[in-house]
This record gives structure tokens, sequence and C-alpha cells, in this order.
């Protein structure tokens, strides 16, 4: 009878009592959220699946059911706007890089599953373990905007390349082989005339279409290019590479130390070392993809334009041989420079050192 009074009297005040930790975590889709949420050290609440503005209303009232709210979820196509909403309500909110949450290979994947295997990394993470998962950082509104309008000019430019591609295999189809420019006006007046018109009638829109996202692209670019540089600007480094760099990083000032910028460009080495023996293998690619395309494409322009830069003089012997056999040997070479280009940009753009204290050559006024 006892025990049972008892039992009545936990169950009527869990209601009331507030809980340290209320830990969310989530498996976001464009019409659904599925969620597993733990209160302090107890059990996992059953998962739920609901809409996002259902959810947007659920979670709001939860704030009042524990002094601690914290959430976490994958970042994918949905962006960081459920993100934002918590961090504007004073909920804390995790954005973490996407993985394998089956790591015990039990070939169980289903939206709660998902969720269950965050909530517990998220667990471990309050608990101090900051290597349960990889946090992303969240950028501001202003430098998402940025960063979506250097992005645009990238996808527009892959659209014309792939139209391009579309009508040059329409040609070779038919045995006519052409350059990538054959839907420039001059080539294009020239080529129609050993063309059927059949041929013709076919290509015309794709010449359109072409026409149109090239005067797109062309306009973003010279929009790029009208951007002032920085004080600390210098010869290879041009507005278009500039403008990827900076809108790729977004805040210079994120970074602590200088393993943080070469880890995040994705540019290391990987490694395979036990018991003392093992080797170094290709890049991680851990990283942004997009900065890291930049970086080598600097690092080329580099080796041209900047003879006396402090990294590349140590690097010479490496591109000094024009055998075929020491090509996998400069493409390493030219790997580290861009993964050092990286790591002085941040010096450079956080003022701690200057172009010339690194062998740089300024542009002129």
């Amino acid at each position: 009878m006892n025990n049972k009074t008892k039992t009545v009297n936990v169950e009527e005040t869990r209601g009331s009592a507030k809980a340290e930790v209320l830990l969310i975590a989530l498996d976001v889709h464009a019409d659904r959220i599925a969620l597993r949420a733990q209160f302090d050290s107890s059990q996992p609440e059953p998962g739920q699946m609901m809409d996002p503005h259902r959810f947007r209303q659920w979670v709001l009232k939860q704030r009042d059911r524990a002094r601690r709210l914290a959430c976490c979820y994958e970042a994918g196509p949905f962006g960081f706007g459920l993100a934002r909403f918590l961090r504007e309500h004073a909920i804390e909110c995790l954005v973490v890089a996407p993985e394998n949450l089956d790591s015990k290979r039990r070939r169980v994947k289903t939206d709660k599953a998902d969720a269950l295997q965050l909530l517990r990394r998220l667990r471990e993470y309050t608990l101090g373990n900051r290597k349960a998962f990889s946090v992303v950082r969240v950028p501001t509104r202003e430098q998402e905007q940025k960063r979506c309008e250097l992005r645009l000019r990238e996808q527009l430019k892959d659209t014309r390349q792939r139209i391009q591609k579309q009508g040059k295999s329409l040609l070779l189809q038919q045995g006519i082989k052409v350059s990538s420019n054959w839907w420039k006006d001059a080539v294009w007046e020239t080529l129609k005339e050993d063309l059927e018109d059949w041929l013709v009638d076919l290509l015309e829109p794709l010449r359109r279409c072409i026409e149109k996202v090239d005067q797109e692209e062309q306009k973003r670019c010279e929009e790029l290019k009208s951007l002032e540089l920085p004080e600390w600007n210098f010869v290879g480094l041009g507005p278009l590479c500039y403008q990827q760099i900076q809108r790729e990083i977004c805040d210079w000032n994120r970074f602590n130390n200088r393993r943080n910028v070469a880890g995040y460009t994705g540019l290391c080495p990987s490694v395979h070392i036990s018991n003392g023996q093992g080797h170094y293998g290709s890049v991680n690619k851990h990283g942004n993809p997009r900065l890291r395309w930049a970086l080598v494409e600097l690092a080329w322009r580099i080796k041209r334009y900047q003879p006396g830069y402090w990294k590349l003089k140590k690097l010479q012997d490496a591109f000094e041989g024009k055998d075929r056999r020491q090509a996998g040997q400069r493409k390493r070479a030219i790997v580290a420079l861009a993964r050092q280009l990286a790591i002085d940009l941040w010096r450079l753009a956080t003022g701690q050192t200057t172009p010339e204290a690194l062998g740089l050559r300024r542009k002129e006024a």
C-alpha cells in the first residue's frame, strides 16, 4: 500500500518538476521532423514525427520543462533557418556534420533510429566529449547571403558548360567535331552553313539558353570584380579568387590557430600509423571543397608570379624536375603550398603579418 502511494506521488510531481537538461535530437526533412528527447539521465522518450510548423510550436513549450534545453540536427539541404529560429528563442542548437550514424552496422536505418543515435552523441557532447561529433559553424544571414551570391555565379557557369556539352554531343553523333565555343556568333554563323535544317532547329534553343546563362554569369562576374580588395592584396590574388576564399571562410577570426585553418581546408594528409609504423596518404578532403579548389588554383598562380614567397622557396626542388615520374611529387608540393597559403591568408587578414614579411610582392596602385 505504501509503495503504491509513493508511486502516485511521484507521478503527480513529475510534470511540475523542472529537469536540469532536456536534450532533443532531430532528423530533419522537408515536410517532417523525427525527434527523440531525453530528460537528464533518464531513458530517451519515444520517438515522434511532426511537421515543421507543429515542431516549432511544440519546442517552444518545452522551455518550461527544463532549466537547459539543447537541440541538434545534421547539416543538409535545409540550411540554417531552423537553427536560427531556435537560437532566437533562447534554445541551444548545434548543427553537426553529417556522418554514418549506424556505426555498429546493424543495417537499421530509420528517421527515429538516426535521431536516437544523434541523441546519444549529443548527450556525450554535453557531458564534455567535444569529439562526439563535428559542429558546423552557423553563418550570419549576411555571410550566408554573400556566399549564395558567389555560388550562384558558379552554378550559372556549370549550367552553361553542361548545355555546351549537350550541343557538342549532338553534333558529334552526326560525325561533326566542334570546340566548346560552337555556340558563339562567329563560330555558329560558319558552322550552321554546313548543317542540315533539322539539326540547326535543335541547336538554336540550346544556343539561346547558353547566351542567356552566359550573360547572367558575366554580370555576376563583373559585380564581384568591382568589389574592393584588401589593403594587403598581392600579385596573383585576383578579385574573383579573393571573393571566393573570403566568402567561403566567412570570418577569419573564427580560427584560433593555424591547425584550425589547415584542417578546415581539407588539404591535410590522411594518416595511417599503428605501433610506430605506417604512412601518410592523400589529402583527407575533410573540409570545404570550394575553398580547397580556390586555394589550389591560387597556389599555381603564386608559383608563377611570386618566386620570392618563403614556402615556394622550400618547395622549389619539387617543381624543377620535368620527368613524368615526378608528377606525384609536384602534386604533393602544390597541395602543401595551398595549405600554407591558407594559413598565411589567415595571418594577413587578422593583422599578424604583412606581404613583405612573407616574400610576397604587393600590387602596384
